[in-house]
């Protein structure tokens, strides 16, 4: 089984799995905007280093995020194009869930531990997801919801770790938080395959052909005009 994992939401990342063996794991190393326009390209230069290409895929996830708008839509419109053209299966991931359990992966899976996962929100914010582990698998107690950043000490205050993809968030965080904050920048896509192949799994809504972004809120802030009497 060939399977492929395409995340836009912080940076561009691509991981392909061939049975068990992780044959390809890259990111993108420009920033988010100047690779837009050359990420398909990029994608399949990917796969034809190592003599594939798009067909050969049997099965595709792309990250849902949080993350960026604009991002996170390039990449569906990506996998879904392919999948239309080549027949092939795909499935949406919540990057913030893959996060998670990378966390349990590398600190050990305590019955009942929480790990919370925090997306840059901007304006001095985040984007604050929490996670439980259970043998019946991750729990998500709530929906992601927006945060100041001052206040995150006092919400993740149970949490055993707190996990960001943002380095550049990380370092506005308060000191408090510091000694049970990790950072997993750059996003991998790999986190993606790792989730997908977990047993076992909660999909939080997302089931197999379903690929809707994660919304916290409005991807733009806008400030309406005054109103002007005429």
């Amino acid at each position: 089984m060939i399977t492929a994992a395409l995340d836009n939401s912080v940076h561009p990342s691509f991981a392909l799995k061939r049975d068990n063996e992780v044959i390809i794991d890259q990111n993108h190393t420009s920033p988010q905007k100047r690779t837009d326009n050359i990420f398909a390209q990029w994608v399949q230069e990917l796969l034809h280093a190592e003599g594939m290409s798009f067909q050969q895929v049997q099965h595709w996830l792309v990250g849902l995020g949080p993350g960026s708008f604009t991002g996170i839509r390039l990449a569906i419109s990506l996998v879904k194009g392919i999948c239309f053209q080549s027949h092939t299966t795909f499935q949406g991931i919540a990057g913030n869930a893959a996060l998670a359990w990378s966390s349990f992966q590398d600190q050990g899976k305590k019955e009942n531990s929480t790990v919370a996962v925090v997306y840059d929100g901007r304006r001095n914010q985040a984007i604050l997801t929490k996670y439980t582990y259970l043998q019946s698998g991750l729990q998500e107690p709530e929906a992601p919801y927006i945060v100041n950043c001052e206040d995150l000490p006092e919400l993740a205050r149970e949490c055993r770790a707190v996990m960001t993809p943002h380095r550049q968030l990380a370092e506005r965080l308060p000191e408090s938080i510091r000694p049970k904050l990790y950072v997993a920048s750059p996003f991998k896509a790999r986190h993606l395959l790792d989730y997908y192949q977990c047993e076992p799994r909660q999909d939080f809504t997302f089931p197999p052909e379903s690929a809707d972004p994660i919304y916290v809120r409005p991807p733009a802030f806008v400030k309406p005009f005054a109103w002007k009497e005429t």
